[in-house]
């Protein structure tokens, strides 16, 4: 499972804490509001019961007024219903039996004490209040539809979860808004330290004096940037230095070995044996030199490069014949499956070492080369180079282009030795052209060594 951003969490944070506090408050404003409402409509209609009790008493009493005339004047100005219980005998204002009345209201009427209840008839909510009148012996019942206070109460639930719906919305954004800007110089800083970590060692963060925390980390990572080059340098110079200091012995020693060489035949065969040691170890030792200053110059950034766009299977079988001649290596047969549509932008000169340090590789450790395959993969050419060897450990594959790892050959006197830069350069090389080396296993049993390069167009040119 691919683990969340910092952005994303804090964006969520946000986001649910802005909805916690808003359905907090909208739960407290809507209790509030209802207790207020329903509370407030209840003693409403119980002072108006007790208005209404005291007028049809004082008209009972005085006989003035019709009871069912007064009845319905009682209701004229509400949407409640009266009804009176006088003598056993029921009046109502409107349709309402006595049967609507609930047992419990009618029970405590009769007893003489005051009640209240809300009820659902056919779904609509009621409060209805039971008011006992002992001076004539009476009880009124007062029965008020609360639909226009369920549609109140209703219309401020809609509101408060449209405010809450609101605020999780803008709580969301906001914590998009500040992460986005919080975490906008980390992101820098990250980008920034990739690119040197891919070699661009002339990365810097620019320093902002109006945010003291990003200057400070802009001024920290441009530091350790520059002391890291400033290391590399002297690193660099150093190995210069010193592979150019031994170019003048290696060439006398060279030399002296060559002179030595016309003489073989008259040395005993333990200083033959001696003599070819030395020889061995001498090459050896120039390689070497020839190849850190190489790498130095790679290194410090001082090697020029020159890029041009060709047809990979012929730059490909070009490479080869240099090699072969150049370097007595064998011949290799090259296998172009492209049909002349794969084209690199390579530097030649890069290139051909890469060639020639894989084909060196092969006839170093592995009996020698066996087949160059050149073939097409999406958008990539693929270069395989294999050889006749017994292959190459697993555990070894990820570092025999780490510079002076030989594997087991650094172990074995009996074989010929490299100075495990040659894979180090060819990585070093097809980086420079965007492009990745790796070795696997051949199909003939030995080890392959894939190289990937993107793919361009005939025309595109430097």
């Amino acid at each position: 499972m691919r683990s969340r951003s910092l952005r994303l969490r804090l964006t969520v944070a946000f986001g649910v804490g802005a909805a916690l506090l808003s359905l907090t408050f909208g739960t407290l404003a809507y209790v509030g509001v209802r207790h207020i409402t329903v509370t407030g409509r209840q003693n409403t209609d119980l002072r108006q019961a007790y208005v209404n009790a005291a007028l049809i008493r004082d008209a009972v009493t005085s006989d003035s007024t019709p009871m069912p005339q007064l009845i319905a004047s009682l209701d004229s100005a509400t949407s409640s219903t009266s009804l009176l219980s006088l003598n056993n005998f029921w009046y109502a204002s409107g349709t309402p039996k006595p049967s609507t009345i609930p047992l419990g209201v009618r029970r405590y009427a009769l007893r003489g004490v005051v009640s209240r209840q809300v009820v659902k008839a056919n779904g609509v909510p009621e409060i209805i209040i039971g008011v006992p009148i002992p001076a004539i012996h009476a009880q009124y019942y007062v029965i008020d539809n609360l639909t226009d206070l369920e549609s109140t109460l209703r219309l401020s639930f809609v509101i408060l979860s449209l405010g809450a719906a609101f605020t999780t919305v803008l709580g969301l954004f906001a914590g998009w808004w500040i992460t986005r800007r919080a975490m906008a110089p980390l992101e820098v800083a990250s980008e920034a330290a990739s690119r040197v970590a891919g070699g661009a060692l002339d990365t810097r963060i620019p320093e902002d004096p109006r945010n003291r925390e990003v200057a400070a980390l802009a001024a920290s990572f441009n530091t350790m940037v520059e002391r890291l080059v400033e290391r590399l340098q002297r690193d660099a110079r150093f190995a210069g230095d010193v592979s150019h200091e031994l170019r003048s012995p290696l060439t006398t020693l060279a030399t002296s070995v060559e002179v030595m060489r016309h003489h073989q035949s008259e040395m005993t065969a333990d200083t033959r044996a001696a003599f070819e040691l030395l020889a061995a170890d001498v090459q050896t030792f120039q390689t070497l030199v020839e190849d850190l200053l190489e790498i130095t110059r790679y290194d410090a950034g001082a090697a020029s490069m020159h890029l041009e766009t060709v047809d990979a299977g012929e730059l490909v079988r070009q490479c080869v014949r240099s090699a072969v001649r150049r370097h007595q290596l064998a011949d290799v047969p090259v296998t172009d499956h492209t049909g002349g549509r794969a084209f690199v932008k390579v530097d030649r000169r890069r290139f051909e070492r890469v060639i020639t340090n894989l084909l060196d590789n092969a006839s170093r450790y592995a009996g020698g080369a066996t087949n160059i395959i050149v073939g097409l993969d999406g958008d990539q050419v693929v270069i395989d180079v294999d050889d006749a060897g017994p292959g190459i450990n697993v555990e070894d594959r990820g570092h025999v282009f780490d510079r002076f790892y030989r594997g087991a050959a650094a172990r074995d006197r009996g074989v010929a030795r490299g100075t495990g830069l040659g894979l180090a350069l060819v990585a070093d090389h097809v980086a420079h052209f965007d492009g990745t080396v790796r070795a696997t296993e051949a199909p003939s049993g030995g080890s392959r060594f894939e190289v990937r390069l993107p793919r361009h167009d005939e025309e595109d040119d430097e």
